[in-house]
């Protein structure tokens, strides 16, 4: 009889601590969660931060790098990094930000032609996006670095 009671009261006591845990059972909306207040594509990064910041890319540039800066009100919280050259989707990041992160990466390794990175929250909508351009070999010459 012992035994049985105290098995009831574990999991009463479980049931309990998961719904008084935060976010236990409940559907947080990622868009109030985070703001992506700038995002921009780099030819590398330094400290957490984007060198080379630019739009147009030479041609034989292997890869480009996304830095999205943050402000998130209440972590954990997930991003998708949508790659997307001539308008098709070439790929998807989701970033699984378990922390308040001031800023997040993410790098794809790119070919010639005109790209958009967009940061989406889980229900897919647009929280802000870049675009850029990556030369083709014998293209016109023109400003790559801001």
């Amino acid at each position: 009889m012992k035994k049985a009671v105290m098995l009831v009261l574990m999991v009463l006591a479980a049931g309990w601590t998961r719904a008084q845990a935060p976010g236990a059972g409940q559907s947080k909306d990622t868009a109030a969660a985070v703001t992506v207040e700038k995002v921009v594509t780099a030819a590398g990064l330094e400290n957490h931060q984007p060198v080379g910041e630019a739009s147009v890319f030479e041609a034989g540039t292997a890869q480009v790098f996304c830095w999205a800066k943050l402000s998130i009100a209440a972590p954990p919280v997930k991003l998708k990094f949508v790659w997307s050259r001539e308008g098709k989707v070439i790929s998807e990041y989701v970033a699984e930000i378990k922390v308040a992160s001031p800023y997040w990466t993410a790098s794809k390794k790119v070919r010639a032609g005109a790209w958009k990175v967009d940061v989406q929250n889980e229900s897919g909508e647009s929280l802000n996006s870049t675009e850029f351009t990556v030369k083709a070999a014998g293209s016109p010459e023109g400003p790559t670095v801001k």
